[in-house]
């Protein structure tokens, strides 16, 4: 249902500004945002956080539990009225949220950036990768997109637009997104020439 009702060909500049507006009204200190709790589960090879935010004077407030297993992501979010503490509505958003959020923040980088974006490229070929791709190619549908994946026939699935190392995408590419859950860096300092 949540994905029925975004229409991203339209709908791509409100979903930036909404995504802009947060960062800056965060930044001004207009949430409140508790420390966020967390359980593992190393038996289960997952975890369990919840976290949760108040936009001050704001009509509602919001809690999060996101579930991980592996690479998938899943939870809910519940939106509670600030004056009653009543419930308003439960998103069982299954990632997808979290997902699109990480994109557009990927997107509004590339705003920022002072030079020309000819190239972009993404390492990783899942949910964000996807999403990511397929938002940037809305945003610059002139650019070249690359992805360089561990399994290219995953990343064949998103672009037949494929570099073979991170040298080449390094060579290649104006800004670089990661999208993996990679535990050691991908692009070491080493790699880049002065």
């Amino acid at each position: 249902q949540l994905k029925q009702k975004i229409n991203f060909s339209k709908d791509l500049d409100e979903l930036l500004q909404s995504q802009k507006t947060a960062f800056i009204d965060f930044s001004s200190g207009l949430y409140e945002v508790p420390t966020p709790m967390q359980f593992l589960f190393p038996k289960f090879k997952g975890d369990s956080h919840i976290k949760a935010s108040y936009k001050k004077e704001h009509h509602n407030f919001v809690i999060k539990i996101a579930n991980s297993y592996q690479s998938t992501n899943n939870g809910v979010i519940l939106v509670l009225r600030a004056d009653n503490r009543q419930i308003e509505t439960i998103l069982n958003y299954k990632g997808f949220l979290t997902t699109l959020r990480r994109a557009l923040a990927g997107l509004v980088l590339t705003e920022l950036i002072s030079w020309d974006i000819q190239n972009i490229g993404i390492i990783g070929r899942g949910d964000l990768a996807t999403q990511f791709f397929n938002l940037a190619k809305l945003k610059y549908p002139k650019n070249n997109i690359m992805i360089l994946a561990r399994n290219k026939s995953k990343a064949l699935s998103i672009t037949n637009h494929l570099c073979n190392s991170v040298n080449e995408l390094l060579e290649k590419c104006d800004v670089i997104l990661t999208t993996t859950s990679s535990k050691y860096p991908i692009i070491n300092q080493s790699l880049f020439r002065c």
